[in-house]
């Protein structure tokens, strides 16, 4: 809400928004009646944003005030935890287990990561809460403990020291470039994985369905010139007597010297075939 306060365009002469919310600037600083009701038009003003920036319940809780400046010192104090040192006191607390605790799991954005533990440092900043450079790098390292490049950090940590992560801000940039190196790397493996299987036409492995009907397809057009087989009576009938007038032979007792007309088992021939054929039938 502050930055939207803080980005209000406000005309030539006038006080910033977030400025007179934060108290930056009071009523008692102004000079002159002018001054004076321009402050109030503007706190009001200040009041009109947030009260409708906030759910039906907390605009119930803030309803009481007719200032931003009042308002948002409520909010500050009831949701910040400066009410009193002890509410204080354990609000740090709450924030820094959430800190000592934050953990990036692998596949997770690293960038949002980071940026959830800098604001959590900076809710413990407005708490005048003691965070030194060295221990939020010692915590933004530690969350890393599930990523592959954890050692590395660790290493730069305890090795480098101070004069290689000594802010916030380089151990995020550090973490931010060993994350982008880590997937580079597993594209780089991926990619030499598969050319290596294509390389070695996956011998040893079972071959895929489709792979097995396009064999099987090509096996049947290679026996496709062949004879095929005759399953019925006729079929085979038809087909000893292609084959017979292709070698040349007798249709009857499928020799050759002679033609069925003259075969002298033509009679014998003749009674077996009607017999199968009426068995058949």
């Amino acid at each position: 809400m502050m930055r939207y306060l803080a980005c209000y365009e406000v005309k030539e002469g006038e006080w910033r928004m977030d400025d007179i919310c934060d108290q930056s600037v009071q009523y008692q600083s102004t000079v002159g009646e002018e001054e004076e009701r321009r402050f109030m038009r503007q706190d009001q003003l200040s009041a009109k944003l947030i009260s409708s920036s906030l759910s039906c319940t907390l605009a119930r809780q803030v309803m009481k005030y007719d200032y931003g400046s009042e308002m948002w010192e409520y909010l500050s104090k009831r949701y910040e935890g400066r009410e009193n040192a002890t509410t204080k006191l354990y609000t740090q607390r709450t924030l820094r287990q959430k800190l000592e605790s934050a953990s990036c799991r692998p596949g997770a954005d690293i960038e949002i990561h980071l940026q959830y533990m800098m604001s959590l440092r900076e809710q413990l900043a407005a708490l005048d809460a003691d965070m030194s450079d060295v221990w939020m790098v010692d915590l933004m390292i530690r969350s890393m403990s599930q990523q592959p490049y954890y050692e590395q950090l660790q290493t730069l940590m305890l090795l480098g020291g101070i004069q290689t992560l000594s802010t916030p801000q380089e151990a995020k940039t550090m973490i931010i470039t060993l994350d982008k190196n880590a997937q580079v790397e597993k594209h780089i493996h991926t990619r030499r994985e598969l050319s290596s299987e294509q390389h070695c036409g996956n011998r040893g492995k079972k071959l895929p369905a489709t792979h097995n009907r396009t064999q099987m397809k090509q096996e049947d057009s290679h026996s496709s010139g062949e004879a095929k087989k005759p399953k019925t009576f006729r079929s085979k009938i038809l087909h000893g007597n292609y084959m017979d007038r292709e070698e040349g032979n007798c249709f009857a007792c499928h020799k050759p010297g002679h033609q069925k007309q003259n075969c002298p088992q033509k009679r014998m021939l003749a009674l077996t075939m009607k017999m199968e054929s009426h068995s058949i039938q």
